[in-house]
């Protein structure tokens, strides 16, 4: 098989990454060892790494694109754009090798004919075309958002184009700036294409993305889902503001159903099949009704986390050692059914070091904040507001300053040249699993996300300053606020007594949690009630004696649950 231009997804497993990248490995070795276990993967096939060295050598590009490389001045990211785009064109350009675009297409074809419906003429399956490097989706490196991938494409044709455009997406300047920041060696990297059918979630079903842990601490007692109507595009482009569920998982592991929190996203979008194929996709507004409902059934939600459960365990076990993982999904509108897309090993926390405990801490007690969101990275940090709309412009155009606060609708991959130069991201929309969140953490930079009309708060050159040091929600003040950064060791010996924590708020229950403790000693009631809850019992029990005002707020609260 060593030699295969294309292979089928059950022909490939873990140990396959040089040959299909980190991506296709992954879904080959659920469709071969999970599916006997409940866990769902649509099929399809790779296109080989020896596929993509062959389609380079019958170019005769790899010596071209090897001095292209060398002659990148790094320090001069006009130049990195420029050289970037000249690799990837002459890629684009290049002609299939006969056999190659013939062996393409005969796999398209019999993948078309395992999913024709009966009685259908001139069918051609919907897939996504997914780029596989073999340096990506590793448990020490997620380049994520750094290669392209395509969704809804059919025919032949189109196919062949989208793989090709997937070989060029190799050398976009944020996959060549991404793989020098980390000293990987772009000479030995090559590419693999995924072909795999899509799952409708863009007709009545949702999408998302599952973490075996706390997007934000880490915490491994718990699973993290983000999700949206529709396919799931809109979650990891943190294009909207998305549901968040959290399972507890060693009650999940105990059969009960261990929802233990949720937070109502505003979902104003979802992206769905475009009538055009060209377009392939596009974003339409969801029902009023249906944003205030959540995306993703309780039912779904617990399947969901107990195939998160399966491959935390089956994946630490290949690793020798335990990891946390993060997954792809979607639920087919179609079918009902729940489906995995791809499965990693989570980058993040699962490289920090967590003998040393890191505090960022006012001076004094902080002004009331001007906004709040979704806190990524623990940690402050004060700069002067840049606020960028889009990368489409030259960025040799672009006024960005070391240590400016980039304010913008979502982060894409083009801006990660402006997140590392940043001091700190606000996001108008996104979610823990969007891709500004994982670069972020990544670069250890505080965000805060889904700042509703952030844009318009705030101006170029407002001085503000970011927390995300006070639990789950961050928070933003006008003025250079003045802060602390403290660093302990955590390798003190077990004491000889339990010791065990008050909690005023529960948003910081996973910091706590970092702290050699036996538990929780005392949660007040009250501090529950104001902190999480955010209104008194009995006017939820009450609701007809409160006045208008609490009314109301009781429905803002309430939306998305269902009346007692």
């Amino acid at each position: 098989m060593t030699n295969k231009y294309i292979v089928w997804f059950d022909e490939i497993g873990l140990d396959d990454v040089a040959l299909v990248g980190g991506k296709n490995s992954s879904l080959g070795e659920m469709i071969c060892n999970l599916k006997q276990l409940g866990i769902q993967v649509p099929f399809g096939f790779a296109i080989t790494t020896h596929a993509y060295q062959y389609f380079l050598e019958y170019n005769n590009l790899v010596d071209t694109i090897k001095n292209y490389l060398k002659n990148i001045n790094y320090e001069d990211h006009v130049d990195l754009c420029r050289t970037a785009q000249k690799i990837r064109l002459i890629i684009k350009n290049g002609e299939y090798p006969k056999d190659l675009e013939t062996e393409i297409l005969e796999k398209y074809e019999e993948l078309t004919k395992m999913y024709t419906p009966l009685n259908i003429k001139n069918y051609e399956v919907d897939v996504a075309i997914r780029s596989s490097a073999t340096c990506e989706d590793l448990s020490n490196s997620s380049f994520a958002g750094a290669h392209d991938s395509f969704l809804n494409v059919r025919s032949g044709k189109n196919v062949l184009e989208k793989i090709k455009d997937c070989f060029a997406s190799l050398y976009t300047e944020r996959a060549i700036d991404y793989r020098k920041n980390i000293n990987y060696n772009s000479d030995g990297i090559k590419l693999s294409v995924g072909v795999q059918k899509m799952v409708r979630a863009d007709c009545g079903g949702c999408a998302g993305v599952a973490f075996s842990c706390d997007n934000l601490y880490g915490n491994d007692n718990v699973i993290t889902i983000n999700c949206n109507y529709g396919l799931g595009e809109s979650v990891v482009g943190g294009t909207v503001d998305v549901d968040e569920i959290i399972l507890h998982k060693e009650n999940l592991r105990k059969g009960y159903r261990a929802i233990v929190d949720k937070r109502l996203g505003s979902k104003e979008e979802q992206m769905i099949y475009s009538d055009s194929l060209e377009k392939r996709t596009q974003m339409i507004a969801v029902h009023e009704e249906d944003r205030y409902k959540y995306c993703i059934s309780d039912d779904h939600t617990l399947e969901l986390g107990k195939w998160v459960l399966i491959l935390e365990d089956y994946y630490s076990k290949r690793n020798g050692s335990h990891i946390n993982i993060d997954c792809e999904f979607g639920v087919d509108g179609e079918s009902n059914q729940l489906f995995l897309l791809q499965c990693r090993p989570e980058t993040v926390h699962t490289n920090t070091n967590t003998n040393v405990l890191v505090e960022y801490k006012f001076v004094n007690d902080p002004p009331e904040p001007v906004a709040k969101g979704i806190a990524v990275c623990e940690k402050i940090a004060t700069g002067r507001v840049k606020i960028i709309f889009t990368m489409d412009t030259r960025i040799d155009k672009i006024e960005f300053e070391e240590g400016d606060i980039l304010v913008t609708q979502f982060s894409t991959p083009d801006m990660e040249c402006l997140m590392k130069k940043s001091s700190a991201v606000i996001t108008c929309t996104g979610g823990p699993s969007s891709h500004c969140s994982i670069v972020c953490r990544e670069l250890n930079k505080p965000a805060v996300l889904s700042v509703n009309n952030a844009t318009k708060i705030f101006k170029n050159g407002d001085i503000l300053t970011v927390s995300c040091a006070q639990g789950s929600v961050g928070y933003i003040y006008r003025g250079n606020i003045p802060f602390e950064k403290e660093e302990t060791v955590l390798n003190f010996s077990e004491p000889p007594c339990k010791i065990v924590l008050n909690v005023a708020d529960p948003s910081q229950a996973y910091s706590f949690a970092r702290l050699p403790n036996s538990g929780v000693g005392l949660l007040r009631l009250e501090h529950l009630i104001s902190n999480h809850i955010g209104i008194h019992p009995m006017a939820l029990i009450n609701p007809h004696i409160v006045d208008k005002s609490t009314l109301n707020k009781i429905k803002e609260l309430t939306k998305g649950y269902d009346d007692l």
